[in-house]
């Protein structure tokens, strides 16, 4: 089989290994739609009820789907106000558990999607195998890729037709240089991601918004689907109710591991033995810092090392935004 940006993305992803297999629930909208879905009790009789019980799925999502989080500048406040009523494992788990329920649901209506476009051997139901007109204004579950538009540039085609939406963030299936002719795999489709305004206020710079990294896998986005408005837009909208994603490892017990990885790797390549596979390294670093909140002044000396020398390999490849990026501050 050939080893190409499908092979490590998709049939033989070394990377997987650094993610943890829980589920992170990063973005709640406060979406009219999404509280008529629910249909539950209001927002202040749930939180009276929080108080001394442990938590149940109507609670938990009620709690998060009506507060308005972006209606005023001390948001991070409200947020960590309404985390202290409850059990955050209990709130994790309970959440996971109604999403859970909800892709069940959406399998069996046809509005649970592998991937944006493309069709690998895991992925037999991708968001573009299916009349737009179908899904339109449907609550659908969609796994991909968060990207930033602006990390685009390294095709400008795309850039060009993905800047009729006023979106920063849309879902993908491929790192964004894998979104070029490259890539025979890649059939040219992203979804735009619409968010509330004040977004960037929140999530600026918190996994998977960080604009500096720019592209982070392992995500699925729950929202209502839009289809493209032919006159003024190339690509569909989901406005987003639920992101999640998969948490990568913490660095700081993991790192010994990595570096021991690359090392055996550079002397005797298997996993890492061309440019498509070692892209998704210069991602996956960075991230395990900024997930966990270490700053990349603390990288092990040794793992700068290591990455240096694969970049110095890779540099003519890794266009402007990525090689800038390391070397101002992985290497």
């Amino acid at each position: 089989m050939i080893k190409d940006y499908a092979f490590w993305m998709f049939v033989s992803p070394w990377w997987e290994k650094y993610y943890e297999s829980t589920i992170i629930f990063e973005y709640i909208n406060n979406h009219s739609e999404l509280q008529e879905y629910i249909n539950k009790k209001g927002l202040f009789s749930q939180i009276a009820g929080l108080v001394g019980k442990r938590v149940s799925i109507a609670n938990i999502v009620n709690d998060f789907a009506q507060i308005d989080l972006l209606s005023n500048k001390d948001k991070k406040t409200i947020i960590e106000d309404v985390l202290e009523l409850y059990d955050k494992y209990d709130a994790q788990r309970t959440l996971t558990e109604w999403f859970q329920r909800e892709s069940k649901n959406a399998i069996k209506s046809g509005r649970l999607f592998s991937s944006v476009t493309n069709c690998h051997h895991s992925s037999k139901t991708p968001i573009s195998s299916i009349s737009q007109n179908i899904i339109d204004s449907k609550f659908v579950v969609i796994s991909g890729s968060i990207c930033c538009k602006e990390a685009l540039s390294t095709n400008p085609t795309l850039l060009e037709s993905a800047s009729h939406s006023n979106c920063a963030w849309v879902l993908c299936d491929y790192p964004p240089l894998a979104m070029t002719e490259s890539n025979p795999d890649y059939k040219g489709g992203i979804i735009n991601l619409k968010m509330d305004e004040g977004f960037e206020n929140v999530f600026s710079g918190r996994v998977p918004f960080d604009r500096e990294i720019g592209w982070f896998p392992r995500c699925t986005v729950a929202g209502f689907f839009n289809a493209r408005k032919t006159t003024t837009e190339n690509f569909p909208t989901i406005t987003p109710s639920l992101i999640m994603y998969k948490r990568t490892l913490s660095p700081t017990p993991h790192a010994i591991e990595l570096m021991k990885f690359i090392s055996e790797e550079l002397k005797s390549p298997n996993y890492l033995d061309n440019f498509e596979s070692r892209l998704f390294l210069y991602y996956l670093v960075p991230t395990m810092y900024k997930t966990w909140g270490i700053g990349y002044d603390k990288i092990h000396d040794d793992l700068r090392y290591l990455l240096r020398k694969l970049i110095e390999k890779d540099e003519d490849q890794m266009g402007d935004n990525l090689v800038n990026f390391c070397k101002r501050n992985i290497t």
